[in-house]
């Protein structure tokens, strides 16, 4: 690895420091309520930068793609479930149909990891797959489909706003 691959890669491995940092500060106090839900969401996020740094440095566009499927996957079962599992205990809230809120929060995850694992037949993730040449590494590059955006706002954005309204809910109106 030549200095100007160091340098840019740098932030990315501070960042991954600082998530494991994190990581292993909260599992260390994992007593605390909340906490040991709170340490996999930020293992999550510590797999999903590890997995971009080595999509970064992967020579080839099969193995950018392989990293790439991790981090969605990482993203999606390690990072938005954890954080919504945290916001409802930590605000303490309650859905009214708890079957059926569960059901959208784990059945989505899944329906999108075998869309992503059969990617291969539908093309609805990776279409117009191919490497940028960008320095100091090739990028990945695709087009998002409406399928990604779909899933990006319905599920993503909707599940990442419903947790932070929890938390917020949770700040103004504190209760036990």
């Amino acid at each position: 690895m030549n200095s100007e691959e160091f340098f840019y890669l740098a932030p990315y491995l501070f960042s991954l420091a600082l998530s494991l940092g994190i990581f292993l500060y909260t599992w260390g106090h994992r007593h605390v309520r909340g906490a040991r839900i709170y340490s996999w969401f930020v293992g999550g996020q510590t797999l999903s930068i590890l997995g971009f740094i080595f999509e970064l440095v992967s020579p080839d566009l099969q193995t950018k793609l392989l990293w790439d499927k991790f981090q969605w996957l990482a993203e999606n079962f390690l990072v938005i479930i954890p954080f919504l599992i945290f916001a409802l205990e930590f605000s303490e809230y309650k859905p009214r149909s708890p079957r059926l809120a569960w059901a959208y929060w784990i059945g989505m995850p899944v329906l999108f990891a075998l869309i992503l694992l059969t990617d291969d037949v539908h093309h609805l993730l990776y279409p117009n797959l191919h490497l940028a040449a960008a320095q100091p590494f090739p990028e990945l590059e695709y087009d998002f489909t409406p399928f990604v955006y779909g899933y990006s706002i319905l599920y993503i954005y909707g599940a990442t706003f419903f947790g932070i309204g929890l938390l917020i809910w949770r700040a103004v109106q504190p209760s036990n």
